[in-house]
């Protein structure tokens, strides 16, 4: 487990938020992309992060971990993310729901909202992208948890550009401009406004360019807004 901190200087009043999952948040620091997404744009939103998380780790995983448990239980976080590993909802969806349920519970007596991020599929089986969805979609309404819905971001974005690639090579983890999708996700959905025009703050030129230039970025950028308000539920 490794734990880390990242915030917006000059501001006083702070958003707190705990990332728990494992290299599909840890990778090209997910967590601080939007760190600093949301110190650019104006109005600026201060925000404090923490990360636990782990190796291929799965929610069960953090549940028995002492460390997660008490980074959770020591409270004064507005939201914590919960990622499942990335076959948790194709392999052993009753595990992923079982343990939601526990972390939920737990982050909801600390007085804090879940968000739960969704992942996508391994480059070969874009087919179980549906699968993927339907777990995390079914958990939102248990919970009322907010969603994260990174899985659904990718596949609006390949669907319209099908020659964009968001893979690493290794054929499961975010290249940094797939990174920088899961990042306006969550800046969406945190901060309830479209990142447009925020990848300078993030992205290298190159990685940039990397999107198909400046006119596909601000349409990936407004597909993942899109797609975060449209699966929205009201708060409970």
């Amino acid at each position: 487990m490794s734990e880390e901190q990242h915030s917006s200087p000059g501001f006083v009043r702070v958003l707190r938020i705990l990332f728990i999952g494992n290299s599909h948040t840890y990778r090209h620091d997910v967590p601080s992309m939007f760190v600093r997404m949301a110190a650019v744009r104006e109005p600026a939103v201060p925000v404090a992060v923490e990360s636990c998380v782990g190796e291929g780790a799965s929610l069960a995983w953090h549940w028995e971990n002492p460390k997660t448990v008490r980074a959770i239980t020591k409270g004064n976080w507005n939201y914590v993310v919960l990622q499942e590993r990335s076959g948790g909802p194709i392999e052993d969806q009753p595990s992923m729901e079982k343990y939601a349920l526990n972390l939920d519970r737990r982050i909801r007596d600390s007085g804090a909202r879940t968000i739960l991020y969704m992942t996508w599929p391994r480059r070969e089986k874009p087919e179980t992208q549906s699968v993927i969805e339907t777990a995390y979609s079914g958990l939102q309404k248990l919970t009322g948890a907010l969603l994260a819905p990174v899985g659904s971001v990718w596949r609006e974005c390949c669907a319209a550009y099908p020659d964009l690639d968001l893979y690493d090579p290794d054929g499961r983890h975010a290249n940094a401009l797939g990174a920088y999708l899961s990042a306006c996700t969550f800046f969406s959905l945190i901060c309830g406004r479209s990142p447009e025009g925020l990848s300078e703050a993030v992205l290298s030129r190159g990685e940039g360019a990397a999107s198909g230039g400046a006119e596909h970025l601000a349409s990936l950028e407004r597909i993942a807004h899109e797609m975060v308000e449209r699966l929205r539920l009201p708060s409970f």
